[in-house]
């Protein structure tokens, strides 16, 4: 019986060991939205894919759908963010909790192109720019409030809004911090909404 290949980019929210070589990976791919897939004998040292399927990794990704769930057949890594990432713990930090909030909200797949590239520009941003500690929340509040306004929880906040799309740069982070608290009634009102 053949089954047919999916192929898409895929961004590793996290995973969890299942098994004693596998692992369940919670991905959200820029084709089908947000899905968990198993990837088959990952953890043996020899596997190829070892290196990969490490969280907070850009990649292209061969997919099929099993019974109950889909399946790796194949990964090839587009950019290797867990190596920076977890060399700092503050970014690390900051990248899970955004990660969290995604695989908290997104159920079912749904494909969803432009979640998927801000999320995709929050990585890069995060890892290229040197950001203290208050400009880190500041960048987290601002993702937030675009993953919960491409999952239909938006503000109507006049002030708000003009932070929901676009490129995010130092200036656009910058302007935040004057309607910080707002922007933080504006996350956790959409989270309360949620129901999650």
């Amino acid at each position: 019986m053949s089954h047919n290949i999916y192929k898409t980019e895929a961004i590793i929210l996290g995973s969890k060991n299942s098994g004693e070589s596998n692992r369940l990976l919670f991905l959200l791919t820029k084709e089908l939205g947000f899905i968990i897939a198993l990837s088959q004998g990952v953890r043996n040292l020899k596997s190829k894919l070892r290196y990969g399927l490490q969280d907070f990794n850009l990649i292209n990704l061969e997919l099929v759908r099993g019974k109950e769930v889909w399946r790796v057949t194949s990964a090839e890594i587009i950019k290797n963010y867990s190596k920076s990432l977890l060399g700092d713990e503050h970014k690390a930090k900051s990248a899970g909790r955004i990660f969290l909030v995604l695989r908290r909200l997104m159920h079912g797949e749904s494909k969803n192109r432009e979640l998927f590239e801000d999320v995709s520009q929050f990585l890069s941003f995060i890892e290229k720019e040197d950001l203290n500690s208050e400009k880190l929340l500041l960048l987290e509040i601002l993702v937030n409030l675009r993953i919960l306004n491409h999952l239909g929880y938006g503000s109507n906040e006049e002030s708000i809004k003009k932070f929901l799309s676009g490129n995010i740069n130092l200036e656009l982070i910058d302007s935040l911090l004057a309607v910080r608290k707002k922007a933080v009634i504006e996350v956790n009102r959409a989270l309360e909404e949620s129901h999650l």
